[in-house]
């Protein structure tokens, strides 16, 4: 979309559209630089939150192409306040006493166990184990920030 004016936010033609959807959702283009080799900036990076884009950088073309590579590094808050989540806590599994059941007998061929019946043995065997071995902990509430490039 060579015909856009990202800084006005205006153009003519068959791209009106875009821009006017562009406008009306907030969203706002943020590279800065031409992205192909004519000069244009063709490639484009559109936010509604442009403090979470920390950085938008021309990283060179790559072989023959004729845009050139685009990096962005954002930043994203994640926030999780005190959920009721359950999830088990392998820090502190009893792993002795889980390799100790997984010597239990198993079915031989003289038992004539399909792979199926064996597998569902092993599972069945593998959750027990889980499910005594393997304390529970509610999730603790946190808050971060990622920078994702």
């Amino acid at each position: 979309m060579p015909a856009v004016n990202w800084e006005e936010m205006q153009t003519r033609g068959q791209h009106e559209g875009v821009v006017e959807t562009c406008v009306e959702k907030g969203l706002v283009q943020m590279v800065a630089f031409p992205t192909h080799l004519q000069g244009n900036t063709l490639d484009i990076v559109l936010t509604n939150s442009q403090n979470s884009i920390r950085n938008i950088e021309d990283k060179g073309r790559l072989g023959r192409s004729d845009h050139v590579m685009i990096e962005v590094k954002v930043e994203i808050a994640v926030k999780r306040k005190g959920s009721q989540e359950q999830v088990r806590n392998w820090r502190r599994a009893d792993w002795t006493a889980i390799k100790s059941g997984l010597r239990e007998e198993w079915p031989t061929t003289e038992d004539q166990c399909s792979t199926e019946q064996t597998w569902r043995h092993l599972r069945t065997m593998i959750d027990n184990l889980v499910e005594k071995h393997v304390p529970v902990s509610r999730m603790k509430p946190y808050d971060t920030t990622l920078d994702v490039t």
